[in-house]
């Protein structure tokens, strides 16, 4: 199965200890389901891996580093490499988030590249971007919303090379 069902494992420090991706595709796709009760929501944790994130369906609360942020359907948030972050609905009804989370390799192909030194690195290395609120209003920021949802969408198809 592509697509998994969110459950964070955490060390002592909050850091996740779940594994997204492979090291040959170091990217994991998430489909969770929060709402407002504390067994419905995603605990605070860190990973040195980006993270996007769509609201698909519902209203969701979203903590990330000092930010706190209500999020609607169709809205979403990037956070950034080693942010402190959570998630939960904001009613009893179920929020549907659509989640990557994706170690800088994905994009740079390796650590020791030209793209890790002058793009990924001052990137995962910047405490002043913490997160990223994405709002459809905004153009580029529609534009990655909806390449969120149609790499879920490709991903839950499973198709070939997907």
């Amino acid at each position: 199965m592509a697509v998994h069902q969110c459950s964070i494992i955490v060390n002592d420090k909050m850091q996740e200890l779940n594994p997204h991706g492979t090291p040959k595709f170091p990217c994991g796709c998430y489909e969770t389901y929060v709402d407002d009760s504390v067994t419905c929501q995603v605990t605070w944790h860190w990973h040195e891996e980006l993270e996007l994130i769509l609201i698909h369906q519902g209203e969701a609360r979203i903590t990330a580093g000092q930010g706190n942020y209500v999020l609607k359907a169709g809205e979403g948030i990037f956070i950034n490499s080693n942010v402190l972050h959570s998630g939960h609905g904001t009613s009893s009804d179920h929020c549907v988030l659509h989640s990557f989370v994706f170690h800088p390799t994905l994009l740079t192909g390796s650590m020791d590249t030209i793209f890790m030194e002058k793009y990924m690195q001052p990137l995962i290395s910047c405490t002043e971007l913490p997160s990223c609120v994405l709002k459809p209003g905004t153009p580029w920021q529609r534009q990655v919303l909806e390449s969120i949802e149609k790499a879920y969408e490709i991903t839950r198809s499973e198709a070939y090379g997907y």
